[in-house]
């Protein structure tokens, strides 16, 4: 406050120096003038060259995470100048929109200063972190300039890699499968191809697959688990066009529609279907996964799937299923109502053609507002699920899948 105060006062003086000198004519006050102008220019270059040239190390602890992680952002700013640096500012940006950091400080000649800033990461993608502004301001507070640091040629904000969190189903229930199916798999099950570790038994498990000493140690049947070959049984078609979605509300949009596609992928593969996952765009053909070390591919994809506009996923599932009832027993479109609403009847003929049981999961920002394009899936005898933005995964699709 005070330097506001002076500040005001200092430029006032120097435009009554001016005038009182075109009044006057007296060489006094234009002397006075032009030097508080040049003190003015002093602090103001002094400023740029500042901006141009502190140096920094900026470095977050892990370069990938999972969603619902908290890692640390680490920022050191040095001053290798011969004068101090006064009220900097420097914004912070992380993974959300709405999360921006404010650090302030001075510093000292040929002095630096260290922030450990904890830093959540609620969604999935890629995200660049780091320093996206600086603000920095003279001893005297006569000049401030505020400058993005994107625009400075040595400058690189840090890259995070962000996967979709595999949530598990509150409660499991096995895809059906019919009985062609389990007499080619029930074998590589119990005799096992790889060997992937420990689960918790179920019904039907045969009992040389107990893993006696760890279940005596745990206190719970335990049994080996072995990944074995799996068809793609099941396609996940993820819309990936936002439509009406913007902002905060597209990285929401986007991590619901990721985790919701990587719960379901992972509950296939571990209950013996492979599984394939596309989205809107031409990228060549669906990842496919047919086991839990393949899935990191699928993990992979989610991460880096981008959300924007464009794309035509209905053309794609067409494409992408047409002759090939043997290889998708089910498809699963995960979209936001908006997405679906002005293509019902493409949807529909699409549909029609089908080879496979067709599901569709509508993501929304409250699920009221799927309700109106859910009835109308419905009505096409699609079994249709709508998730809200808060809504718990895990529970919301348990006993839908």
């Amino acid at each position: 406050m005070r330097m506001k105060v002076f500040r005001i006062t200092y430029y006032t003086l120097m435009g009554l120096c001016l005038l009182m000198g075109r009044f006057t004519g007296r060489r006094e006050f234009f002397l006075l003038f032009f030097v508080m102008l040049a003190v003015v220019a002093y602090a103001f270059g002094l400023i740029i060259w500042t901006i141009m040239s502190f140096s920094y190390v900026q470095e977050v602890s892990e370069k990938t995470a999972v969603k619902g992680q908290v890692l640390e952002l680490h920022i050191r700013i040095h001053n290798d100048k011969p004068f101090p640096f006064t009220m900097m500012r420097v914004e912070v940006a992380g993974v959300s929109l709405r999360e921006k950091t404010v650090l302030r400080f001075s510093l000292a000649e040929k002095d630096w200063v260290e922030f450990n800033l904890p830093l959540p990461c609620p969604y999935r993608g890629i995200y660049k972190v780091g320093m996206v502004r600086v603000e920095v301001s003279d001893i005297f507070g006569l000049v401030r300039l505020s400058y993005p640091l994107e625009k400075l040629a040595y400058y690189h904000r840090v890259e995070l890699k962000v996967y979709p969190r595999i949530v598990a189903f509150s409660h499991l229930s096995s895809p059906a499968r019919d009985a062609k199916y389990l007499v080619g798999k029930v074998r590589l099950a119990q005799d096992g191809d790889t060997y992937s570790g420990l689960r918790s038994w179920q019904p039907g498990d045969a009992a040389k697959r107990v893993h006696w000493k760890q279940s005596a140690r745990k206190k719970e049947l335990l049994v080996r688990q072995y990944e074995r070959p799996g068809e793609a049984g099941l396609l996940l078609a993820i819309d990936n066009a936002t439509p009406g979605v913007t902002g905060e509300g597209a990285l929401i949009y986007g991590d619901m529609c990721c985790e919701a596609a990587a719960a379901i992928g992972m509950h296939s593969i571990k209950s013996g279907y492979g599984v394939a996952v596309m989205d809107g765009r031409e990228r060549g053909g669906p990842i496919v996964a047919s086991n839990i070390k393949e899935f990191q591919r699928i993990s992979e994809y989610l991460a880096l799937l981008p959300f924007e506009a464009g794309g035509d996923l209905l053309a794609r599932i067409a494409q992408e299923t047409e002759g090939k009832a043997e290889s998708y027993r089910s498809v699963y479109v995960i979209s936001s109502p908006d997405g679906l609403e002005g293509q019902l009847e493409k949807f529909q003929t699409v549909y029609g053609r089908r080879q496979a049981q067709w599901r569709c999961l509508l993501v929304a920002e409250t699920e009221a507002q799927a309700a109106r394009v859910a009835g109308r899936l419905s009505a096409l005898g699609i079994d249709c699920m709508s998730v809200g933005y808060d809504s718990d995964i895990g529970a919301a699709l348990g006993d839908w899948v």
